[in-house]
């Protein structure tokens, strides 16, 4: 069964460069019956958010569909509304602390000059020189990648998983796609 693998391996290769999953489990510690940490639930969050925004109800259904289990390590079932609430309960007294912290190590990580900030939550902005556009993203013409026009790109991308001994395949990917990944650094069979 095929299915979508979109731009999960681009978000699972910058949640953990941003140390998304250990912030959130070391503010926020689950007891020892749990079966998933409140980090890999909020990391799937950040995922579904970022890929195909569900209602928290539909969050399991979005997994199912997509290739997280492959991904992330997470079956759908795990993810259902109840989990995913329970997660963000945890997470709501400490997002201060988690914002600040995965705020830090984006800093720290992507070298990010810090001496003119200015600090919005609310977004998402890549501002700088770039070496290159990439032809293609954007209605044919050349463009600077984006969050949103890579994000966009990405979209179409299926996993087939493995099966019987056979390893997991990527059907046709476009030129455009494996030059975003490649751009990237981001091999999206590595996190499968």
């Amino acid at each position: 069964m095929e299915k979508a693998l979109g731009s999960l391996p681009v978000v699972a290769a910058f949640a953990g460069r941003l140390r998304i999953r250990d912030v959130i489990d070391g503010l926020c510690p689950v007891d020892d019956r749990s079966e998933l940490t409140h980090g890999q639930v909020i990391e799937a969050l950040v995922a579904n958010r970022l890929t195909s925004p569900e209602p928290l109800v539909r969050v399991r259904d979005w997994a199912a569909g997509y290739a997280v289990e492959e991904v992330f390590g997470l079956r759908a079932e795990q993810l259902n509304d109840d989990r995913v609430g329970r997660a963000l309960d945890a997470i709501a007294a400490r997002v201060d602390s988690i914002a600040g912290s995965v705020g830090a190590a984006a800093i720290e990580v992507f070298g990010i000059d810090v001496s003119r900030m200015h600090w919005d939550m609310t977004s998402i902005s890549l501002h700088g020189e770039y070496e290159q556009t990439v032809a293609g993203l954007y209605a044919g013409r050349p463009a600077v990648p984006t969050t949103r026009l890579i994000f966009q790109a990405l979209t179409s991308i299926r996993l087939i998983p493995a099966s019987s001994g056979n390893p997991h395949t990527i059907p046709q990917p476009t030129p455009l796609q494996l030059e975003l990944l490649d751009l990237l650094d981001v091999n999206p069979l590595e996190w499968c």
